[in-house]
């Protein structure tokens, strides 16, 4: 997940560095790139973060658990996310794919920032999350139906909402 201001900085450390050793990687933007293939994705009407790409996550996973509906795990993460893979295949090869995992940093809304709850837990995908490829069969037919619900939510959390 990244946007076009990052496009030539962290995307491109990332591709030279720990992206090398995934097999299946898929980038989101709201851009159309020559030198890279991306998938261009566009804000929802009434979306009230738009700069910071919030409203990306639901439409990315849909789309990842479309091209990949039989994977074992789907690793979302932002474009200044850098990780171990072999750590990550290790961490994931201990849970079922078969089984619901939400599977990340587990986070909760600064008091600070205008959320609407503060209890809510979930993910961060600062850290960068895993979802099973059981819960993301589960949720893709509740999230097509969120996509338009939560449009003042970082993507993270309106992700533990559905």
């Amino acid at each position: 997940l990244t946007s076009n201001r990052f496009l030539e900085t962290r995307l491109r450390s990332q591709i030279n560095t720990w992206l090398r050793q995934v097999r299946h990687v898929v980038f989101y933007s709201e851009a159309d790139l020559a030198w890279l293939p991306t998938v261009g994705i566009h804000p929802p009407s009434g979306e009230q973060l738009v700069g910071g790409g919030a409203w990306k996550n639901f439409p990315a996973l849909l789309d990842l658990h479309r091209r990949f509906p039989d994977k074992k795990w789907v690793f979302f993460n932002d474009d200044d996310t850098y990780v171990f893979v072999r750590n990550l295949l290790r961490t994931l090869s201990g849970y079922d794919p078969d089984r619901d995992y939400y599977i990340g940093l587990y986070w909760t809304p600064r008091i600070d920032m205008e959320w609407r709850e503060v209890h809510i837990a979930y993910a961060s995908g600062g850290a960068g999350y895993a979802l099973s490829r059981n819960l993301l069969r589960r949720l893709s037919p509740i999230m097509e139906g969120c996509q338009g619900n939560y449009t003042r939510w970082a993507g993270d959390v309106s992700l533990s909402f559905p």
